[in-house]
């Protein structure tokens, strides 16, 4: 976990664990956006951090695990 200005952010792995999806899965889901070109949110998934490390890696706000988790479980199989 990382905080920045009072924020707390987590890696992708660590939101993997919480959500039960692996980190590949959730970045298919903002691929999946790209492709229906929707903005993210519209559909639900919050907004990620690409910056607060030197290699890239996804970020998400603590609390904004409750909203990947309502996508999680608001998609059926073949929906995307």
């Amino acid at each position: 976990m990382k905080t920045v200005n009072n924020v707390n952010y987590l890696s992708i792995g660590e939101v993997s664990k919480i959500v039960d999806r692996s980190s590949q899965t959730i970045k298919n889901w903002y691929r999946w956006a790209a492709k229906e070109e929707v903005e993210p949110n519209q559909v639900g998934l919050p907004e990620y951090r690409r910056d607060l490390d030197g290699k890239g890696t996804y970020h998400f706000k603590e609390e904004d695990i409750q909203a990947l988790i309502d996508f999680r479980d608001g998609i059926s199989y073949g929906q995307m």
